[in-house]
């Protein structure tokens, strides 16, 4: 039976090399596929140079990267063309370092274009449901739910894939266990430990999550003490890295968010200690998903 050739691609997408950093997988080159994929759908060039897109990924980077990532946008540009999913125009024309890594002046200088393979854009314009499959895919793997919308419309792809699917939403990737929300807000009373909203409609609580402390995606436990109850707008700030919960459950705000409302919504808790914690001592934040939070995702 012959293979179907998308099936190859989303191969290729599913096992990309990446490093393991902090127990979290280096999120780089998916940032690269999803901004290149939605250039593609907005009708941009398939090859890009190299000056056009290092803004654009170096601040995506920042926003959804390791902590302590800097600004590499050239890494995961020259790279990506092992997975093969990705090539350049000139490679020839750039050094390397001993570690195979690009000298970023000669990508620069020489002008270097870089986008996606011929045969993976065919399968993206062909079939809209392997489009969506192939972001749903990468979002699932490397990133929270949380941050999925905002990923989405930082890559311009809001509205532009996915037919079969509502816009925002994500074919599911995983299994999920359905009972840790409940045991999460069950054992924070269902008010967000930062701030305790607690806000109920018939009964039930609303604008409350069960926050992982260590990802689901990357391999964290579907466990009362890997969570925390947040409301909807500290999950999603505690996601992108903007707080961390220390093992004495205090709270350490770091300094990436600004505007009008940081000092109400988020700098005022920095330095206290959670507004709700469990009383039960099996079911409060464990340590070592507090630190793997601190080391892998909190942006100091």
């Amino acid at each position: 039976m012959t293979r179907n050739p998308n099936d190859e691609l989303l191969h290729r997408v599913q096992t990309i090399r990446v490093a393991l950093r902090h127990g979290r997988p280096s999120p780089h080159k998916p940032l690269l596929l999803l901004l290149a994929i939605g250039r593609h759908f907005s009708g941009q060039q398939r090859l890009i140079a190299y000056g056009e897109i290092e803004g654009d990924l170096n601040g995506l980077i920042r926003r959804f990267g390791l902590p302590d990532s800097r600004e590499n946008a050239h890494y995961p540009f020259w790279h990506l063309t092992n997975d093969r999913l990705w090539e350049l125009d000139r490679p020839d024309l750039v050094r390397t370092t001993t570690s195979g890594d690009p000298y970023l002046s000669d990508l620069r200088e020489h002008d270097i274009r870089g986008g996606l393979t011929q045969d993976f854009v065919y399968a993206l314009d062909s079939n809209p449901d392997f489009s969506w499959r192939v972001v749903g895919n990468l979002l699932s793997t490397y990133f929270p739910p949380s941050l999925h919308q905002n990923i989405l419309e930082s890559v311009g792809l809001v509205g532009r894939v996915g037919p079969s699917w509502p816009v925002g939403t994500m074919p599911r990737q995983d299994a999920r266990d359905p009972r840790f929300r409940q045991a999460v807000l069950q054992a924070y009373m269902s008010r967000c430990a930062l701030c305790e909203l607690d806000v109920q409609v018939a009964g039930q609580p609303i604008g409350i999550e069960a926050a992982h402390i260590k990802w689901h995606c990357a391999k964290g436990p579907a466990r009362v003490d890997n969570g925390m109850a947040l409301c909807v707008l500290h999950h999603k700030f505690f996601d992108a890295g903007l707080f961390t919960v220390l093992t004495d459950f205090t709270v350490l705000v770091g300094g990436l968010a600004s505007g009008n409302s940081v000092q109400e919504s988020l700098n005022k808790y920095g330095g206290s200690v959670l507004q709700v914690i469990p009383e039960r001592s099996d079911q409060r934040p464990a340590a070592n998903f507090l630190r793997w939070h601190e080391e892998a995702v909190f942006k100091a």
